[in-house]
């Protein structure tokens, strides 16, 4: 019989499933409409760009939320709810592809300190399955094996919208206010200074 996420471990509770689901959903119709084919976008692009402002906007919160981190190391990524480990790819829930439930050695360490949860073949994945646009159908929580065994999967109820903040290097800063800077010429600046130092 499947177990819900927070029966296997507490603190996977639906509260913060749904609330990384709701980012995962928003940033990617957010994505989506930004697709441009006409001018060279292709579905590589695409997806590049929507992996990289799903990430970049989950390292973003995890600064607001207690429960939140992530383990990062280039494209490389892992969120960590209350310590454990989670990846989340785009695909089938039952044809899950290798290298979506390949795993390396800061997910085992991480999957290791959940002490007296730990499950060593067992591991987690969000899965979000889109329609033939691109679009989120359903995003579930499953526990996957290296082989692709499943259990206990669960649909995540992805209604709302969240308010997500996609961090901008636009940012508007303060602007400085600089004292006009005076130029001399390289004869006037050695003037006065002793030749022997």
């Amino acid at each position: 019989m499947d177990r819900k996420p927070w029966e296997v471990h507490p603190a996977l509770t639906e509260e913060r499933l749904c609330y990384i689901a709701n980012i995962i959903r928003d940033v990617r119709h957010k994505t989506l409409g930004l697709y441009d084919p006409n001018n060279g976008d292709g579905v590589w692009s695409l997806g590049c760009r929507i992996y990289e402002r799903t990430i970049n906007t989950i390292d973003h919160e995890k600064g607001k939320l207690s429960w939140l981190d992530t383990i990062r190391d280039g494209l490389y990524f892992v969120l960590l709810v209350e310590g454990v480990p989670i990846r989340f790819y785009r695909g089938d829930v039952d044809n899950p592809n290798t290298r979506s439930l390949r795993r390396k050695f800061p997910e085992l360490e991480a999957q290791q300190c959940t002490f007296s949860f730990y499950e060593p073949e067992w591991f987690w994945r969000l899965v979000a399955e889109t329609d033939a646009d691109g679009e989120i159908l359903r995003i579930v929580m499953v526990q996957y094996t290296e082989s692709g065994d499943s259990k206990n999967p669960w649909d995540i109820p992805i209604t709302e919208p969240v308010k997500v903040e996609t961090p901008s290097l636009d940012a508007v800063r303060e602007s400085i206010v600089l004292d006009r800077p005076v130029v001399k010429s390289k004869e006037e600046k050695t003037v006065g200074v002793d030749q022997n130092e």
